[in-house]
């Protein structure tokens, strides 16, 4: 009996972590002015954030409001310092995918040097859907930059 139970666990584990790593992939998206992370910001920045965001927890509708509760998911899932870059899933879903600063370093160069009117940039990685619009790479399978146009906004 104890047999069993231990290997029906073993299975719902494996299960869960199989739907937690699942592949995704789409194309590099660019914000001109976007806070999605404070990878970068000075360590009395992110004190501040940290402070700002854990000392009210009333929720009111507002901007103001909408970026705490972003900054709080992103400390729920200790992604506040991470980079990170804007990607458009295939199924049209614009999201922040984090990742550490390994798999960072290996996209930024195309991002910089992006002529946005003639390239694009498709990402296909293994990682996890944290929240609604958050993802974290834990592997990034392949980045090709390729001929297209790619979507952007102000």
């Amino acid at each position: 009996m104890k047999v069993i139970l231990i290997g029906i666990i073993l299975f719902c584990a494996s299960c869960t972590q199989l739907k937690s790593n699942k592949m995704y992939e789409g194309e590099v998206y660019i914000k001109l002015i976007d806070i999605g992370s404070l990878y970068g910001a000075p360590k009395e920045m992110v004190e501040k954030v940290k402070h700002a965001t854990a000392k009210d927890n009333t929720i009111t509708e507002g901007k103001k409001d909408e970026i705490r509760g972003y900054f709080k998911l992103l400390i729920k899932h200790d992604l506040l310092e991470k980079p990170y870059f804007k990607m458009k899933l295939f199924e049209s879903e614009i999201v922040n995918v984090f990742v550490n600063e390994t798999n960072y370093l290996k996209i930024k160069p195309l991002i910089d040097n992006l002529n946005r009117d003639e390239e694009k940039i498709k990402v296909k990685f293994r990682g996890d859907k944290k929240e609604k619009d958050i993802y974290f790479a834990n592997e990034i399978i392949s980045i090709n930059k390729v001929k297209g146009k790619t979507d952007w906004k102000k």
